[in-house]
């Protein structure tokens, strides 16, 4: 399995909750009932302002990329 990334957008009222080293659990459409554990490695320091929210990238490992769904917890 190769190294791969999600970004996933973070609401801006969320921002204090997600942090770089906390554990993300994310679930594959192609996939499901199989969720991938992965890590938060960074999360943008400003919001995007027309969203209002942030954008996180998540590691993990995958053998194909496939679109997903993501929780942060």
């Amino acid at each position: 399995a190769r190294r791969r990334w999600a970004l996933v957008r973070v609401p801006e009222a969320d921002e204090e909750r997600v942090r770089p080293g906390q554990p993300a659990t994310l679930h594959l459409d192609a996939a499901p009932g199989e969720p991938l554990r992965g890590e938060v490695a960074w999360v943008d320091a400003v919001a995007d302002r027309a969203t209002r929210s942030l954008v996180a990238r998540v590691e993990l490992r995958l053998d194909d990329a496939a679109h997903a769904h993501a929780g942060l917890r």
